[in-house]
């Protein structure tokens, strides 16, 4: 099965790196790339992903604000944080106020499969 998923990280590289792991195990259907939480909120309206990935710092709204504005729009949704590994507890609280997962940067081809089958009930 493919999936619509939304990338917001405000570093090209990482949205690419991203994207080209997801397409290579052959889970996007169709791929939204944003690069501030601003741009995320509005793309999850209008895109509707099955999955998203939020990085915690970006400009404009960060990750953190845009996982609030997201679960407030859809209680159900499935967000993936990605940050620094200098920020191991924000990312323990994105998951208690409600993220599903978390991948720490610099991330491996393996955890990003492994979080997102994971996150997704794939087995």
């Amino acid at each position: 099965m493919k999936y619509r998923i939304l990338v917001a990280d405000d570093a090209q590289f990482i949205r690419v790196g991203l994207k080209d792991i997801l397409s290579k195990h052959a889970l996007v259907s169709e791929i939204c790339e944003v690069e501030n939480g601003a741009e995320a909120i509005e793309a999850y309206k209008k895109f509707k992903p099955d999955l998203v990935f939020i990085d915690v710092n970006m400009p404009k709204v960060d990750g953190m604000k845009a996982l609030h504005s997201i679960l407030r729009f859809d209680l159900n949704a499935k967000i993936i944080m990605i940050s620094g590994i200098e920020q191991k507890y924000m990312m323990n609280q994105a998951v208690v106020q409600g993220a599903k997962d978390f991948v720490m940067k610099p991330f491996s081809e393996t955890n990003v499969i492994d979080v997102v089958k994971r996150v997704l009930g794939i087995k």
